[in-house]
Order: structure tokens, then C-alpha cells, then sequence
């Protein structure tokens, strides 16, 4: 029992946000993506250097961890729902965008951009989540298309493109 208070303790900031206030969910949200998000940019950052180099891309997870701990730790403090709504929803975006840009079309990176969606309605509302989630979308898409010729079709072709925008569009419409 005393590990769930633990756990609810955290989660709530220190019991500062209460059941009743209308932050309560959002605030459980956002302490729970931020340290899941802690968790695998550190697993990334570790597994990018010691088992792929892939020196690039550990420093990218590097930085998005430093960043992510650091809000928490400033959500803690502050309890600035609306600010650490959208501070983690950039946190993960960028991310995924510059690891994308970083590795593609190689170990499957393109399904990463599935995460965003879930993030981004559930921290920032239906009307913005969307909004985020399209113009994301539409980034990654502009980037395929325009570096589609260089890469090894083999790795990541039209029916993986074809895959995870469906999956991606699943997300958004929903």
C-alpha cells in the first residue's frame, strides 16, 4: 500500500492537485508521459551508444531527456499544467523529428511518429491535438517524399510508407 501512495503522491505533485480541480487527469498524464518518456530516452541514449553507435541519434535522446527531466522536475515545482502540456508534446515532436531526419528510412523510425497523436490530443485538446498531429504528419510526409529516391526501397518502401500512414491516420481521426 505504501508504494500506490508513493506512486499517487507523485503523480498528483504531492497531493497539490486534488481530485476536484479540473487539471487532476491532465496532471496525472503529463507526470506519467514525462517519466516514460525519461525512461526510454535514457534506454535509447544508452543502447545508441553501446550496441548501434549511432552517436547522432544518442545525443538527440540525450538532450530529450535532459530536457524531460528537467520539466518534470519544473512541473513538480510549479504545477503549470498548461505550460507542461505543450512543453511535452514539443519535447516528443521534435524528437521524433530530428531521430527521423537522423536515421531514416533504417530501423523502422517512420513507426515512431504513431506516438505523437495519442500524446497530443490527450495533453492538448481534441482542436489542437489535431491540428498538431496534421501539420506533423504533413511534415514527415513532405520529408518522405523528398528524400524517397535516395533511400533503399528494400529498408522502408511505398507499402511501409503506406502502413504507417494508415496507422497515423487511424490515430488522428479517431
Amino acid at each position: 500500500m505504501v508504494e500506490v501512495n508513493i506512486i499517487y503522491r507523485f503523480l498528483s505533485n504531492q497531493n497539490r492537485i486534488s481530485k476536484e480541480h479540473p487539471d487532476f487527469r491532465k496532471t496525472f498524464l503529463i507526470n506519467s508521459i514525462l517519466s516514460v518518456m525519461i525512461l526510454f530516452f535514457i534506454l535509447f541514449t544508452i543502447l545508441d551508444i553501446v550496441v548501434f553507435h549511432l552517436y547522432q541519434a544518442s545525443l538527440i535522446n540525450c538532450i530529450a531527456f535532459v530536457a524531460s527531466f528537467s520539466f518534470l522536475y519544473y512541473f513538480h515545482k510549479t504545477d503549470d499544467v498548461r505550460f507542461l502540456a505543450k512543453a511535452t508534446v514539443s519535447i516528443l515532436a521534435i524528437t521524433i523529428l530530428l531521430v527521423i531526419f537522423q536515421l531514416s528510412p533504417n530501423n523502422h523510425i517512420f513507426y515512431w511518429m504513431v506516438t505523437l497523436p495519442p500524446v497530443a490530443f490527450f495533453l492538448l485538446g481534441r482542436k489542437t491535438g489535431y491540428a498538431v498531429s496534421i501539420i506533423f504528419g504533413a511534415i514527415i510526409a513532405t520529408y518522405y517524399f523528398l528524400k524517397f529516391e535516395q533511400w533503399d526501397h528494400e529498408i522502408f518502401g511505398l507499402e511501409g510508407a503506406f502502413n504507417v500512414s494508415l496507422a497515423y491516420l487511424g490515430l488522428v481521426l479517431n
